[in-house]
């Protein structure tokens, strides 16, 4: 994007879009902000106007339409499996006002519900995090190759060595322990955000 690197801004880059597009397994730490992958149009618009420093219109709709061309992931087929632990207070943030939120909550709870989707809440109440290092992707391949994507502010990289690799991998099977053990209700079932109804419309409760 032309208008992101005259700004500074080096966006996630070609190769990592291009593993993303390849990829059989996606497993993503979600710790600030509701992941691009699955953010709604207005959410996206939202996160966006908020940047500092200030975004222009241009590349702030730029920006909206790469996360929107992301999607299309879900359209594929074989669909990639997409495993996600997600801190609470992701989904308790209004970011962008009550209903650009509430929208975007329900996205989520529909995205949930797909047979590829695997999701897990970190609780609030946990005293302990593996994952203060910052949010972070890992990348299966078909061919077996595994990568990890971290991006902060205006910085984006993509790591294929096993050294800086599996650390990330050991995170995230802790991350995903401690979601398992910390994000259950008292009854056993998991922490919910809300439910589908029939007609296959998300229902918040």
């Amino acid at each position: 994007m032309r208008r992101w690197r005259r700004l500074g801004i080096r966006h996630s880059s070609g190769g990592t879009r291009s593993w993303r597009r390849r990829a059989v397994e996606l497993h993503a730490c979600i710790g600030r902000a509701v992941k691009g992958l699955l953010q709604t149009e207005e959410y996206a618009r939202a996160v966006f106007r908020m940047w500092r420093p200030l975004l222009d219109g241009e590349a702030i709709e730029q920006g909206v339409s790469a996360r929107m061309e992301r999607q299309k992931l879900f359209g594929r087929r074989p669909a990639p499996l997409l495993s996600l632990v997600i801190d609470e207070h992701v989904l308790r943030r209004p970011l962008g006002g009550r209903e650009v939120w509430r929208g975007e909550l329900e996205q989520l709870l529909l995205y949930g519900h797909q047979r590829n989707v695997a999701t897990l809440i970190m609780p609030m109440e946990r005293e302990e995090h593996a994952g203060l290092a910052g949010p972070f992707t890992l990348i299966h391949s078909k061919n077996q190759r595994r990568m990890a994507h971290m991006e902060v502010r205006d910085v984006s990289a993509l790591y294929a060595e096993p050294k800086k690799v599996s650390p990330l991998e050991a995170t995230y099977g802790a991350l995903r322990a401690d979601a398992l053990t910390g994000g259950r209700l008292p009854h056993g079932g998991p922490r919910p955000v809300g439910r589908v109804r029939a007609d296959g419309r998300a229902r918040l409760r």
